[in-house]
């Protein structure tokens, strides 16, 4: 199903494409701040959306951009950097006036329709921010301890997920508004609100057929691969300046 948000427009070029065949005068800010190393492992074919609706001012001045982006079919750990810098890059050199980007990463279309963020990254007049990745065993253990779960979905998951977030009215423009009102790097622990999807029994219980799932055992499997994307949310993953 076509994702709900009125005024995305879509870049309409493959990154690869794009990165392959640019070539970045000599002295260029851009081509320093992100050289070719920095996107050694970038996942050809990621593509790009400007939110056409979400420019306007940053609280430093200026123009501010948002962007979702999205692999083919999931993004490796050792590769998310790299992915990151190099979509961050191809909407730079579309949108060299901007004074600040900020980039929301998913592993595929089906998660980035369910707003669920691989990595956010920021670009700010010359510096990079990029918070977010993977938990680690180790932190996925903890939470087990306290009774939660938090799962890296398979496709038939993304799949259902994909479709609660489509079919549950007002979900998906909270879920946006949300990841827009997001400070980077926010401050100590996760907030309570990254956890907190106002979920509907009915949307549940028709997406769970296609899993074998009950209602409640697919409200669990939802707020557990929403914990796997949302644990580091706003935690420093790289900074380049």
């Amino acid at each position: 199903m076509k994702k709900s948000i009125v005024g995305l427009l879509l870049l309409g070029i493959a990154l690869g494409t794009l990165l392959g065949y640019w070539r970045a005068p000599k002295g260029d800010p851009l081509a320093e701040l992100l050289p070719a190393e920095k996107l050694e492992g970038y996942i050809e074919a990621t593509k790009v959306a400007l939110i056409s609706n979400a420019q306007g001012q940053n609280i430093t001045g200026g123009t501010l951009l948002l962007a979702e982006g999205w692999a083919p079919d999931g993004i490796p750990e050792a590769k998310l950097l790299p992915t990151v810098y190099g979509v961050l890059k191809a909407v730079l050199q579309q949108n060299r006036g901007a004074d600040k980007i900020r980039l929301y990463l998913a592993e595929d279309s089906l998660l980035a329709r369910a707003y669920q963020w691989a990595a956010i990254a920021e670009y700010d007049r010359g510096r990079i921010l990029v918070t977010g990745g993977y938990p680690t065993p180790a932190e996925i253990d903890s939470l087990k301890k306290l009774g939660l779960d938090a799962c890296r979905p398979e496709l038939a998951d993304r799949k259902a997920l994909a479709e609660i977030f489509d079919k549950t009215g007002g979900l998906a423009a909270a879920r946006l508004a949300y990841s827009q009102s997001l400070t980077l790097p926010q401050v100590g622990e996760p907030k309570d609100n990254h956890f907190q999807l106002p979920l509907e029994t009915p949307v549940l219980g028709r997406a769970g057929k296609t899993l074998g799932l009950k209602p409640q055992a697919m409200r669990e499997k939802v707020l557990a691969i929403n914990r796997f994307y949302w644990l580091k949310a706003g935690k420093t993953l790289a900074v380049l300046e």
